[in-house]
């Protein structure tokens, strides 16, 4: 007699596969809207998604299903959909919570295996409840590993001082980016040296001079200690200033910044560096993105960084609005073959048209993808240089030549040479100075590869070297 073959299907058409199965296909389901239809086949047996069942009904209430797969970010806990929340701790290792301020509403939420991020930057406190030193005491009990923090309605700072006073007991916490008065710099510094954050991020709130504010020896010895000792992943710093700092101090930070191997990103933004001219790099940079805006950086300090970019492992490098001027460009240019950087964004740094001559000889041999030279004073010199070396180059497939003085005639040479090539290419070519681009337009008609960006003329361009 034939064995009879199990039923696929229930009498409801459900198909008859083990809870467990069903919900562990769901979790490899990447895709939003994907994953969503996949709830909606087994929604109706709520047994068969068991805790998915209240993200599927997270979904019939909340537009932005974004928010809810593959992450889950939580805009508003309250006891309506706490429930819903609760059992999403047993199915996230990690909820996003945003302008939560209901401590008590937070700790029903705390399971063993799911972490929080807390991202609190609304401009209004009355939602923190005095005292706020015990509202922050509770904070910090929270499974926290996350925590973003911008606060601009705190004239007498309490909230960032208790903010700062609990953060040692926040033994989660890796991840924090904070915007601080210069007064609370010092003590959260002291925190970060022995905390066991591998992601930081500090803004000033405001800038009392116009290199920003000052950082002292302590805070600098604080940072080195933290890169020393920490696997730091992320480093941001906007607004800071190392002036008064001593030389050796700022080599022993140097030192410990440039040759960390866990560092992936590092990004300064109006954060000068003193006395980096005269640091000599003993190996190559192992940071992959490398963002130094307006770090005040000049012709022999340019000349030391590319000691450590030769042979390095930066992908991405932003030097905009640095005055490295000519000698700095070709000190890059020298090495740029030897690099392995894809992302080249030098905006406003006095490149001018004999560092595009030093670029055109060095872009062919190099991995660059994406070049951005807008705001250097280039003319149709400069960008001939650089279409006879783009010519050569097999990588490059988007250049940004925004408010230059490049005459029709450069951009002519441009656009016919970046479209001759097989790599389709992006042209930006705006706010330049010629005076008619009727023959630039038909030109790019007939070179497919070549996608202008724009070619609209701007007279108001100050192309003096003044």
């Amino acid at each position: 007699m034939p064995r009879r073959r199990r039923r696929l299907y229930d009498d409801g058409g459900v198909p008859q596969l083990p809870p467990e199965l069903i919900q562990r296909i769901a979790l490899y389901v990447p895709e939003t809207a994907n994953f969503f239809c996949y709830l909606e086949a087994f929604h109706k047996v709520p047994l068969l998604l068991g805790n998915l069942w209240y993200l599927w009904h997270l979904s019939q209430e909340q537009p932005d299903l974004d928010d809810l797969w593959p992450e889950l970010h939580v805009h508003s806990l309250t006891s309506s959909n706490l429930a819903s929340i609760q059992a999403m701790a047993h199915v996230f290792s990690v909820i996003h919570f945003h302008e939560t301020f209901d401590v008590g509403l937070l700790q029903h939420c705390v399971s063993s295996t799911c972490a929080f991020t807390i991202r609190l930057t609304t401009t209004d406190a009355d939602h923190i409840l005095e005292p706020v030193e015990e509202w922050y005491a509770q904070l910090s009990r929270l499974p926290i590993s996350e925590l973003r923090w911008e606060r601009a309605s705190d004239p007498d700072h309490r909230h960032i001082a208790a903010l700062v006073s609990s953060m040692p007991s926040m033994p989660s916490l890796h991840c924090l980016d904070l915007r601080l008065p210069p007064s609370m710099i010092e003590p959260l510094l002291r925190y970060v040296a022995t905390s066991s954050l591998v992601d930081l991020s500090l803004q000033a709130q405001a800038l009392q001079t116009d290199s920003g504010v000052s950082l002292t020896p302590t805070d600098i010895q604080s940072l080195t200690h933290w890169l020393q000792s920490q696997p730091v992943h992320n480093l941001y710093l906007e607004g800071w200033s190392a002036w008064h700092v001593p030389e050796t101090i700022m080599a022993q930070f140097y030192t410990a910044l440039w040759s960390n191997q866990s560092l992936w990103a590092l990004g300064l933004h109006s954060v000068p560096l003193p006395h980096l001219d005269d640091f000599t790099f003993a190996s190559p940079v192992h940071v992959h993105s490398l963002v130094l805006q307006g770090c005040d950086l000049g012709p022999a300090d340019m000349k030391a960084l590319s000691q450590g970019l030769h042979l390095s492992s930066v992908t991405e490098l932003d030097l905009t609005g640095n005055p490295l001027e000519y000698t700095g460009i070709d000190a890059l240019a020298s090495v740029l073959p030897h690099t392995k950087i894809e992302t080249l964004k030098l905006m406003l740094t006095q490149t001018g048209d004999r560092g595009c001559a030093a670029l055109a000889v060095a872009l062919p041999l190099s991995c660059v993808v994406d070049l951005d030279l807008s705001m250097n004073l280039i003319s149709s010199v400069g960008a001939t240089d650089l279409a006879h070396g783009l010519s050569q180059s097999a990588t490059l497939s988007t250049l940004q030549l925004q408010s230059n003085c490049i005459s029709s005639t450069g951009a002519a040479m441009l656009v016919r040479t970046l479209g001759s090539r097989p790599v389709p290419t992006t042209l930006d070519l705006r706010n330049n100075t010629w005076d008619h681009d009727q023959a630039l337009r038909e030109m790019v008609d007939q070179l497919p590869c070549t996608h202008v960006v724009a070619l609209h003329t701007n007279s108001s361009t100050d192309c003096s070297l003044d």
